[in-house]
C-alpha cells in the first residue's frame, strides 16, 4: 500500500462521522466534497494531509480557531479508539500549523495534547522559528512531563535536520538551545524518547561535532546506554572519528599490528542492476579480545559520472584472537531512495574507520 492512502476513503469517511458526533453541525457534504470528491486520487500524503486540514477548517462550525480545536481535541480521542495510524493522525497538529498562529499559548498547547494521537514534531517547528525563546519555554516543561509522547516532542521537535521536517537554520547554526531538553531526557525510562535525544545529537554532530563529543564524553559519567552513545554518533563513526570511535570503546591505534584483512574477493567482477554483489574476506584478528568495527563501503557511479559512497555496518564486536571468515551480499535493486547506473563501481572495507582493500567491479 502507497504512503498516502493512509487517508483513504474509510478514514475520511470515520473522521467525519467522528465530528459529526461531537458537533451536529459539523458538514459531512462539505468535507467530503473538499477531500474525496477533488481530485483525491491525484493527491501525494502532505496534498491529503493539508487538503484534510483546510476541510476541516471550512467544515467546522463557527469561527473561532479556540472553538474549532476544542472540537477537535474530542474528535482525536473518538478517532483514536478506531486504531488508526498516528502518521494519519498528524492531521491535527496540521490544523494547529496552518491556522493557530495567532495564539501562540494555546496552539502549543494542543500541540501537547495532540502528539499522543499523531505526532506534533512537525507542526512545532513552526513555532520555534516564530519564537524560539517563547517555544523552548514549552519544551523545557515538556521534556519533565508523565507522558513519554510528549518528552519525545521536546526532544524530536527542536531536531535541527528532522527527516520530512523544515530545517531549523538557527538552531542548526548555534545548538546550545537543545542541550538543557537533552540533558533532563538524556537517560530517560524509555527508549522511544531515548533514541530521539540520540537522533537529535546526531543531527547536530553533522554540524557541530566536537560540541556532541564533549557532551557525550560529559554525559558518560552519568551512565549513558551504550546504545544511545552508538547510535548518536552513528555519523562521526561513518567517517571514521577517531574520537567518536574511542567512546565506543573502540582503540584505533596500532591497527596493523592488531589485525589484517586477507582474501577480499568479489564473486564476480560483473553484476547486473536489480541483481546482488557477494564478496567475501578473512579477518585476522592478532589481539585477545579487541573490539572492532567492520564496515563496507559502496561507491556508487551517479549519472553526471561522479561517485557517491555510502557505509554499511557488518559488525561491532569484541573478537578473541584468532582467524574469522565473512561472506556478505549487497543488493544493487533500484529503490525509489536509489536508482543505479551502469559502469565501474568500487567496494572496500573499512576496519576502525579506515578504509583499505578497494575492489572494482561493473555494473550492467
Amino acid at each position: 500500500m502507497l504512503l498516502k492512502e493512509v487517508y483513504n476513503q474509510h478514514f475520511l469517511e470515520k473522521l467525519a462521522d467522528a465530528a459529526l458526533a461531537v458537533d451536529h453541525k459539523f458538514s459531512v457534504t462539505n468535507f467530503l466534497r473538499k477531500t474525496l470528491h477533488n481530485n483525491w486520487q491525484e493527491k501525494e500524503l502532505k496534498q491529503r494531509m493539508r487538503a484534510i486540514t483546510l476541510a476541516l477548517n471550512e467544515s467546522l462550525p463557527g469561527a473561532d480557531y479556540l472553538q474549532k480545536i476544542t472540537i477537535l481535541k474530542k474528535v482525536a480521542t473518538a478517532i483514536e479508539k478506531n486504531k488508526f495510524s498516528g502518521l494519519a493522525l498528524i492531521i491535527f497538529p496540521d490544523f494547529v500549523e496552518v491556522f493557530g498562529k495567532d495564539f501562540f499559548d494555546e496552539s502549543m498547547n494542543a500541540l501537547e495534547f495532540f502528539t499522543e494521537f499523531g505526532t506534533s514534531e512537525f507542526a512545532v517547528r513552526q513555532f520555534i522559528k516564530s519564537d524560539q525563546k517563547r517555544a523552548f519555554e514549552f519544551l523545557q516543561k515538556w521534556s519533565k512531563s508523565k507522558n513519554h509522547h510528549v518528552r519525545r516532542l521536546a526532544s524530536e521537535g527542536c531536531r535541527p535536520r528532522l527527516p520530512w521536517g523544515e530545517v531549523l537554520y538557527d538552531l542548526k547554526k548555534d545548538p546550545t538551545p537543545i542541550l538543557p531538553i537533552l540533558e533532563n531526557l538524556k537517560n530517560d525510562e524509555s527508549e522511544y524518547v531515548r533514541k530521539s535525544v540520540a537522533n537529535n545529537l546526531n543531527d547536530i554532530s553533522k554540524d557541530h561535532p566536537q560540541l556532541v563529543l564533549q557532551q557525550i564524553k560529559k554525559w558518560q559519567k552519568a551512565e549513558l546506554r551504550e546504545n544511545l552513545i552508538k547510535h548518536a554518533l552513528r555519523t562521526l563513526l561513518k567517517k571514521g572519528d577517531k574520537a567518536a570511535l574511542e567512546l565506543v570503546g573502540i582503540d584505533c591505534n596500532n591497527l596493523s599490528e592488531n589485525f589484517a584483512i586477507q582474501s577480499f574477493s568479489l564473486q564476480k567482477e560483473v553484476v547486473k542492476i536489480n541483481s546482488d554483489l557477494s564478496f567475501e574476506f578473512i579477518l585476522q584478528n592478532k589481539a585477545q579480545n579487541h573490539k572492532i568495527r567492520l564496515e563496507y563501503v559502496v561507491h556508487f557511479l551517479k549519472q553526471n559520472g561522479s561517485y557517491s559512497k555510502k557505509n554499511f555496518q557488518i559488525t561491532t564486536k569484541n573478537f578473541a584472537e584468532g582467524v574469522f571468515s565473512f561472506q556478505k551480499k549487497h543488493s544493487f535493486r533500484d529503490l525509489s531512495t536509489r536508482k543505479h547506473y551502469a559502469g565501474k563501481h568500487l567496494i572496500s572495507l573499512v576496519v576502525n574507520g579506515v578504509e583499505i582493500h578497494k575492489l572494482q567491479f561493473d555494473l550492467v
